[in-house]
């Protein structure tokens, strides 16, 4: 098929042809092939733009739940806490440890972090946690 769309350009002496980005997955294109890339690879002197179509649902953005919850400001001081006592011990390892090493101090300070306060970040501890119905806003920038 794509023969015959550079066939047909070149008669008429079309300078570019402008095409749709393939819906099709990555690996479906790569064993089945391409029409768009029979294109590209046939093209010659031949523009070839490969354009996609905005959706049409894509104008209306998709309800985002609103986190729950208060402010846990304990957790923020224990996390600046955590980072401070990596802080000292890097600083006092410098004269021995290269940089790359160093680095693992603050990893340490991450993984204590993490299993402390769980999956949730030390900035959000919802007291709720089953969503109201009123709780469902349409913004892009939850907050805590």
């Amino acid at each position: 098929m794509s023969e015959e769309i550079l066939a047909y350009a070149r008669s008429r002496n079309v300078s570019r042809v402008i095409i749709g980005k393939p819906t099709r997955g990555l690996w479906k294109r790569i064993v089945l092939g391409s029409i768009v890339d029979a294109l590209v690879e046939g093209s010659g002197d031949i523009d070839v733009y490969v354009i996609s179509a905005e959706r049409e649902d894509a104008s209306t953005p998709a309800p985002v739940r609103a986190r729950g919850g208060t402010l846990d400001w304990w957790a923020y001081g224990q996390a600046v806490g955590i980072v401070g006592v990596a802080t000292a011990v890097a600083w006092a390892m410098v004269p021995f440890l290269e940089l790359s090493n160093l680095v693992m101090a603050y990893l340490l300070a991450i993984v204590v972090g993490a299993r402390r306060h769980g999956r949730t970040s030390a900035s959000c501890r919802h007291t709720s946690r089953s969503p109201s119905p009123t709780s469902v806003i349409s913004s892009r920038s939850p907050s805590c």
